[in-house]
């Protein structure tokens, strides 16, 4: 995603297969920082050992990324919803409303009706 192109190519879908198991993951270094190029690299690896063993390990290389080499500029603060101040009473009212019409429609249902069945023992006819 970061280079605008498939990491790896195939003609057919168990080719594409082969080349991420057989071939490195090409380098994002013409793209973006050398520092992002590493984290990459290492996420990618072949091997399971190299690779990073956990989110938090991952999270800690990234954080002594050095500011000026991270990837673009920072994102302004996302703007704070205008739902969250309603969304859950909203959320509550609905549930509530669909619990009283299901109520409602299965306390309508009258008692099954028993049937009287009838058994009659006797010899069977030759």
């Amino acid at each position: 995603m970061l280079t605008g192109k498939r990491a790896f190519d195939g003609s057919t879908p168990s080719s594409v297969i082969a080349a991420i198991l057989e071939r490195p993951a090409p380098s994002v270094s013409d793209v973006a920082p050398a520092a992002l190029d590493r984290v990459v690299k290492r996420s990618l690896e072949k091997d399971s050992e190299n690779r990073w063993q956990s989110a938090r390990d991952l999270t800690a290389a990234w954080d002594l990324v050095e500011p000026s080499s991270q990837l673009g500029t920072a994102l302004p603060p996302a703007p704070e919803p205008r739902l969250r101040g309603w969304l859950s009473p909203a959320v509550a009212v609905g549930l509530g409303l669909g619990l009283a019409a299901v109520s409602a429609i299965h306390f309508r249902e009258g008692l099954p009706v028993a049937e009287t069945i009838r058994f009659q023992a006797g010899r069977l006819p030759r």
